[in-house]
């Protein structure tokens, strides 16, 4: 039979993982906004939601439209590598639903970026990281 103080204490620890792991996306996405602000980007939406995924940061400059993936790795690498094709669906599936509520965005640009924070360094934009047919 387990030892329910083991078990109790066990979910606690995951709970406080969990919770430092959200407030560093939190930082991480604060940190990636101030970035593009700073290029002339403005912020349109943050942690934009749908049941199929989840868009970490929606900018737009001039006539582009920038859906933007953030990752806090220790490297610029691992967090190139953290953009799977699976998250790549996901965030594609979340334009497309946001898209589908905005029509008006004709004759303007739609592109996949990323922000990646390395551990040490400065943070890095990457413009048009990857492509997916939205509309």
């Amino acid at each position: 039979m387990q030892d329910p103080q083991k078990t109790r204490k066990a979910t606690e620890s995951n709970l406080l993982k969990k919770q430092a792991a959200y407030r560093k996306g939190l930082q991480a996405e604060l940190k990636a906004e101030i970035l593009l602000r700073k290029a002339g980007w403005q912020i349109l939406e943050r942690r934009y939601k749908t049941k199929q995924g989840e868009i970490d940061l929606i900018a737009e400059q001039d006539q582009t439209i920038v859906f933007v993936e953030v990752k806090a790795r220790r490297g610029v690498d691992d967090g190139l590598y953290a953009i799977t094709q699976r998250s790549q669906r996901r965030i594609a599936n979340a334009a497309r639903e946001w898209v589908s509520l905005h029509n008006d965005l004709v004759g303007k640009t739609l592109r996949f970026d990323a922000v990646i924070l390395p551990k040490s360094g400065e943070a890095q934009h990457f413009p048009n990281l990857f492509e997916a047919e939205i509309l």
